[in-house]
């Protein structure tokens, strides 16, 4: 009863964060307020590992931290949150739930790993789908269409990361890897802050310091540590399926509470991306390197 209780509420979390998102970088400097957020949640998770007495890396495992600071954290939340000014929080939620798309294309080309037949199928499914959800922002203004590919790039910036640190990080707890990959990330947005938005105003109101605290306490630091306990209590395969209902935890949020518009062909065209990707989820847990296993190693929004 419990692992359904905390799977639930990552569900609503996760799916929270996007709407979250919004509303901060509405008030903040994008790659300020991420650089602000991961550098706390950093700071505030390290020392939970500390306590634990996890293994500090070795000096073979840096290089992968780095990694996973400049492509897991650093660029690619540099690019989700600028895209969330441009872009709905629910577009945004569905562009992303194409991660095991993008991981299991990248899979044998990084891994050498043979991708399932039907995974492969879904994949091709899945992409029809995103050109459906792509189509409305294709059509809107250049600074959508350069959000809704901002998105996406930083799909496969983490795909890759997560990928190529696979093997290197795999002795080292989670929580010290995710704790000192967020404060590298955030160090990674702080600079491009300084150097992109030394001249940006930010308006530090009450809702904008609440949807950050909410980001960092809830999303980051309660998400993480709950997500790997949930790891060890169920069939990883069972918890992938969180990429399912985030992006309709997400369009439901932001249809409810900001008043974003869902047009009918992103609701069909996110159907089918969400179809795909179970498949894709269905197909890998049955592979000798199961895809729903890859996609355990990316972080949530």
């Amino acid at each position: 009863m419990k692992r359904i209780a905390v799977y639930v509420s990552l569900c609503i979390v996760w799916g929270s964060t996007w709407a979250v998102i919004s509303v901060l970088v509405s008030q903040v400097a994008p790659l300020r307020s991420a650089a602000v957020r991961f550098v706390l949640a950093g700071l505030l998770l390290l020392p939970i590992a500390l306590i634990r007495r996890v293994r500090w890396p070795l000096r073979s495992e840096w290089r992968a931290i780095a990694l996973m600071s400049v492509l897991m954290f650093g660029v690619p939340y540099a690019l989700i949150f600028w895209a969330e000014q441009h872009i709905s929080s629910s577009l945004t939620a569905v562009l992303y739930a194409a991660m095991p798309l993008f991981m299991a294309l990248l899979t044998p080309l990084m891994n050498g790993r043979r991708v399932p037949r039907a995974a492969m199928q879904a994949i091709l499914f899945g992409w029809g789908g995103l050109l459906v959800v792509l189509s409305g922002a294709l059509t809107a203004s250049r600074a959508q269409t350069g959000a809704a590919i901002a998105v996406l790039i930083s799909v496969v910036c983490q795909a890759f990361a997560a990928l190529a640190a696979k093997r290197q990080l795999s002795e080292i707890s989670p929580l010290m890897s995710n704790s000192l990959s967020m404060l590298g990330g955030g160090l990674v947005l702080s600079l491009g802050s300084a150097a992109l938005e030394r001249h940006t105003a930010s308006n530090w109101t009450h809702e904008a310091i609440g949807a950050l605290w909410f980001l960092i306490i809830v999303a980051s630091c309660y998400g993480f540590t709950t997500y790997f306990w949930l790891l060890q209590k169920m069939e990883p395969y069972k918890v992938a399926t969180m990429q399912l209902i985030i992006p309709l935890v997400a369009i439901a949020e932001g249809a409810l509470w900001l008043r974003e518009r869902v047009p009918l062909p992103m609701l069909f065209g996110s159907a089918i991306v969400l179809a795909s990707v179970g498949f894709v989820l269905r197909a890998g847990s049955h592979a000798d390197e199961p895809i729903s296993v890859l996609v355990e190693e990316v972080p949530a929004p």
